[in-house]
């Protein structure tokens, strides 16, 4: 994850009040637990500068 996407995500957890702890915890628990499925990258929509 680069430093962009990084600080994107922190921004949003703090708008919607999701302490950025919770949702490590999250992602290992499904990780653990076999629920986190891998998907298909998207194409980015920045634009290379």
């Amino acid at each position: 994850m680069d430093f962009e996407c990084r600080k994107m995500t922190k921004r949003y957890l703090v708008e919607e009040g999701v302490p950025y702890q919770t949702l490590l915890t999250s992602i290992v628990h499904k990780y653990l637990s076999g629920r986190l499925v891998a998907t298909e990258r998207r194409p980015s929509n920045r634009i290379a500068a």
